[in-house]
């Protein structure tokens, strides 16, 4: 009950229209141990300090976004929020009530924001 049809975990979005990645963490797709596989050490190493902090301060991230599924950002947002619980971080991710006016103006905000040529910058 817990994979669709598709085989992927099924989407739970809760009563304040919170995302709960995982069915609301009851399906385990990785562990810390996966992603720390799927870094170099160097790279895990420079996150580290970031996350103690996060956890020590007791920081309460929280992202929002239009829609919970679909492009890119949901795509990664599951994944981030299974890495940052993994970690200890405390973190939630909301969205609006299903309205197609709210999508159709963060669609459109997008749409302009894709189009604007920005100067390149040096690092």
């Amino acid at each position: 009950m817990l994979f669709a049809p598709t085989k992927q975990p099924r989407l739970y979005v809760g009563f304040q229209n919170d995302v709960q990645p995982d069915c609301k963490g009851r399906i385990h797709l990785t562990t810390t141990e996966d992603y720390k596989k799927s870094a170099r050490d160097m790279t895990w190493n420079a996150s580290e300090p970031y996350i103690k902090d996060l956890v020590d301060r007791n920081v309460k991230m929280v992202f929002f976004n239009a829609t919970p599924q679909g492009g890119g950002v949901a795509l990664m947002r599951h994944a981030l929020l299974r890495y940052l619980r993994g970690r200890g971080v405390n973190v939630e991710w909301y969205v609006p009530r299903p309205k197609p006016d709210v999508f159709r103006i963060t669609k459109t905000n997008q749409y302009v924001l894709s189009r604007l040529r920005l100067p390149k910058h040096e690092y």
